[in-house]
C-alpha cells in the first residue's frame, strides 16, 4: 500500500505520475516493503533546475527504511524495468526519484 508522508502535495500531479506510482507500489510490494511518497508536486526551487516536480510529473520515494544490502538498488532496477523508457528512475542518497520525461526521436 502506498503511504503519503505528511505535507506532501498531490494536487496537480498528472495521470502519468499516478500510474507510475501504482507501478512503484507493486515493485516495493515484491520486496515486502512499503512505498512511501516523500515529495510530489512542489514549486520550482534552485535545486529543481532539471526536475519535473513543479509540473506534476515527478515523485520521490523513501529508501532510508529499506533493509540492508542493496534492496534500494534492486527496487530501482526493477522499477525502471517496469516503466517505459520515457521514465527516469534515479537512486539518490535517501530516496528514489522517478519522473515521466518522454524522450524525443
Amino acid at each position: 500500500m502506498i503511504r503519503i508522508e505528511e505535507g506532501v502535495r498531490l494536487a496537480g500531479i498528472r495521470s502519468e505520475l499516478v500510474l507510475g506510482l501504482l507501478i512503484a507500489d507493486q515493485v516495493f510490494g515484491r520486496y515486502e516493503q512499503e512505498c512511501v511518497i516523500t515529495s510530489a508536486m512542489r514549486d520550482r526551487g534552485p535545486e529543481d533546475a532539471l526536475s519535473l516536480h513543479h509540473v506534476g510529473l515527478a515523485a520521490d520515494l523513501r529508501t532510508r527504511d529499506l533493509p540492508g544490502g542493496d534492496v534500494a538498488g534492486a527496487i530501482r532496477i526493477d522499477l525502471s524495468a517496469a516503466l517505459s523508457r520515457d521514465w527516469d528512475v534515479v537512486l539518490e542518497e535517501d530516496h528514489i526519484h522517478m519522473e515521466f520525461d518522454p524522450k524525443r526521436g
